[in-house]
């Protein structure tokens, strides 16, 4: 993985890393990690909310992508719906017992299956862990206002519209020959953090944004949709 750092000269605004998964020289910027990037958890459980985005990123969501296509990857599917289930075991959360942008995230590849009454009974019939959590998680009320809010498409449906918008290179196909498996994990170890801190940025220019930009960012995010600045033709 490897980190670009944005610089401010405001000292109450973070100085944080905007990262993307570097897999077989392709740069890759999934949404768990822009996720991660808005809602960071805390600093003792970070470590472990990477480890499950990691997971969930690289290895659940390009499986069940796949369930699009003629790949049959059921087994592989089970396997690790068989990981989750054993680390919701008595939990109320992913990690710990804090909601953190993990249980954000895998609720959000997780929910194409759960509302889907075929999908479900194909994949996790014998999952009461996962099926517990993602209960309670609904029952919140801030799951109940985004789903009011985004009117999001169950089943196949959403799972055909993030076939359509995202691509999972490298990790496209939950049956890879051990000899890809092999070449991928040897990839990803040659990339490895500790591998680009010394790398080159001198090509990308640093922009230093000043307290009148954020404070006009922050008021734009907060006004609704209807009212916002509209862009000009010809942008």
């Amino acid at each position: 993985m490897r980190s670009y750092q944005l610089k401010t000269n405001v000292s109450s605004f973070p100085r944080d890393f905007l990262s993307y998964l570097r897999i077989m020289e392709i740069k890759y910027f999934p949404q768990n990690i822009a996720s991660n990037f808005l809602f960071r958890p805390p600093l003792n459980l970070a470590e472990k909310v990477d480890v499950w985005l990691y997971w969930d990123g690289t290895k659940l969501q390009p499986a069940l992508v796949e369930l699009v296509g003629k790949a049959d990857v059921v087994p592989s599917l089970k396997k690790l719906f068989c990981e989750l289930e054993l680390a919701l075991e008595g939990k109320n959360f992913i990690v710990e017992e804090v909601l953190t942008v993990a249980d954000v995230c895998l609720w959000g590849t997780l929910f194409p299956v759960l509302t889907d009454e075929n999908l479900s009974k194909t994949l996790l019939s014998d999952t009461p862990n996962i099926k517990r959590w993602w209960h309670k998680l609904n029952e919140r009320q801030e799951w109940k206002i985004a789903q009011d809010r985004f009117k999001l498409k169950p089943g196949l449906l959403a799972l055909q519209s993030v076939s359509a918008s995202c691509w999972y290179p490298e990790f496209s196909s939950a049956n890879n020959s051990s000899e890809r498996k092999l070449k991928q994990s040897n990839s990803i170890q040659e990339n490895s953090v500790e591998n680009h801190l010394s790398e080159d940025h001198s090509e990308f220019k640093e922009i230093i944004l000043s307290e009148e930009q954020i404070a006009n960012a922050v008021s734009n995010w907060n006004k609704s949709w209807e009212s916002r600045q509209k862009l000009k033709k010809g942008f």
